[in-house]
């Protein structure tokens, strides 16, 4: 072909271009829907960012690249995309709300709050906005407000099982024990397979303080996925509220070796190691979670315990001391120091931790027998007796008081009901050790039917 002929055919594709119709946004963004449904999300990501280099303010075609990321796994990208088209139409319902959801499903409730008030502001009228700004109110702060929300919306989501979930959590935070079973229970007929509204049925029959269903509910949700971290922490803090201490040991070893980093799971299993006297194991494990988090009283309450366990007088008065500086109105830890002060015979500093303690609370029991120990020691026999006897008021079944108030009576020559206190101590001390080394074991029933119903 001459260089003339190759002239004329340029000439003619030139013209032929120039003739055709440009693509619009429209056409762009029905192809990239078409891509998204067929399963092909990068390639609507690849064809959008191409038309909008061409087209950097259309909007339309924004809105389907953020969609398209979202569908690509592409959480950042997609987020942008977004806001750039926001940034050339702040009043864009559609981008408004997609935004909005997108932020709810992926990014935590403050972040994405803004965006459902925004959205709904502008007028939106999808019930997705409404619940997404429902249960961002209701773990943001706005218990009343979210919880009446969610309620609003019950015809529109009657037959969604998240839903139901959703409105079951928010009733048990607000203590509406009743409501959240019922809530919970929607949802599980909706789906009975599903670990969360599974776990949500057991956290309800948990704080209703029906523990026998919460277990139940809760072995049937481990058959459904044995390695479940959520569900194996929940089931061994419900074993050790049950006194299953080796089923918790067991369940928890499993969860925290799955999740290390996961610190319920550190904490729990530490205190299913001292259910099970593996005091030395139980102090590393608290110990690690001390480390991790440094302002949790009740954690050096424990270790300061277990130190008492194992003979480490000096460790547990640090502990016990690093559980007040965190939390001056914890008791317990305060009578401990006035139990390693009585035994130190630092009397007057014992005195002044448990007038403190009383002062606090008048009924705590073992800050009384220790009162009573102390006055005993000065020879103060009617003084001692009267905290013994406040002791067994706030506690019957404790064998300690019940024994040192014998001694008190055998000294004021009182032996008839001093022999009956001593034997009422005998009873109960013996009662308690053999509570204390039964080991219990967990009987799975081999049908779960009943949470399939």
């Amino acid at each position: 072909m001459t260089d003339a002929a190759h002239l004329r055919l340029a000439a003619i594709l030139l013209a032929a271009c120039l003739a055709a119709p440009a693509q619009t946004a429209e056409d762009t963004a029905a192809a990239a829907a078409g891509k998204i449904q067929a399963g092909d999300a990068p390639g609507a990501v690849a064809l959008l960012r191409a038309a909008l280099r061409r087209q950097p303010r259309a909007v339309l075609l924004w809105n389907v690249l953020g969609i398209a990321e979202s569908e690509s796994g592409s959480p950042a990208p997609a987020e942008a995309a977004f806001r750039q088209g926001l940034s050339v139409d702040n009043s864009n319902l559609p981008l408004n709300e997609n935004l909005a959801l997108f932020l709810f499903r992926t990014a935590n409730p403050a972040k994405a709050k803004p965006a459902l008030t925004r959205a709904l502001d502008l007028g939106s009228l999808n019930p997705m906005v409404k619940l997404g700004l429902a249960v961002t109110q209701t773990r943001t702060g706005e218990l009343s407000e979210g919880s009446r929300a969610l309620a609003d919306l019950e015809v529109a989501f009657e037959n969604s099982s998240p839903y139901w979930a959703e409105r079951g959590r928010a009733e048990l935070a607000a203590g509406h024990l009743p409501e959240a079973a019922a809530s919970y229970e929607r949802a599980r007929k909706l789906t009975p397979r599903n670990l969360t509204v599974l776990n949500g049925v057991a956290a309800a029959a948990e704080a209703a303080g029906d523990l026998d269903k919460a277990l139940s509910v809760l072995v049937y949700a481990r058959t459904l996925a044995s390695d479940n971290v959520s569900t194996l922490v929940h089931l061994g803090q419900v074993c050790l509220k049950k006194d299953l201490a080796p089923d918790a040991l067991e369940v928890l070893d499993r969860a925290y070796a799955l999740a290390p980093a996961n610190d319920l799971a550190l904490y729990l299993l530490a205190a299913a190691n001292l259910a099970n006297e593996k005091f030395e194991r139980a102090h590393e494990l608290l110990t690690e979670y001390t480390r991790r988090a440094p302002g949790v009283s009740a954690a050096f309450y424990s270790l300061g315990w277990l130190d008492v366990k194992l003979n480490r007088p000096e460790l547990a008065r640090a502990n016990f001391e690093m559980a007040l500086a965190l939390f001056s109105g914890h008791l317990d830890a305060r009578q401990e120091l006035a139990q390693l002060d009585l035994q130190e015979n630092k009397d007057a500093d014992a005195e002044k931790h448990i007038r403190a303690v009383l002062a606090a609370n008048p009924g705590h029991a073992a800050a009384n027998v220790t009162m009573g120990d102390l006055l005993l020691r000065r020879g103060d026999n009617a003084g001692a007796q009267q905290f013994y006897e406040r002791a067994i008021t706030a506690d019957p079944t404790l064998g300690a008081a019940h024994y040192k108030l014998a001694t008190v009576l055998f000294r004021k020559k009182e032996s008839v009901r001093a022999q009956e206190e001593r034997r009422i101590a005998a009873e109960l001390n013996k009662a308690a050790h053999e509570a204390h080394r039964r080991q219990m074991r967990l009987v799975v029933p081999d049908d779960f039917k009943l949470w399939e119903q």
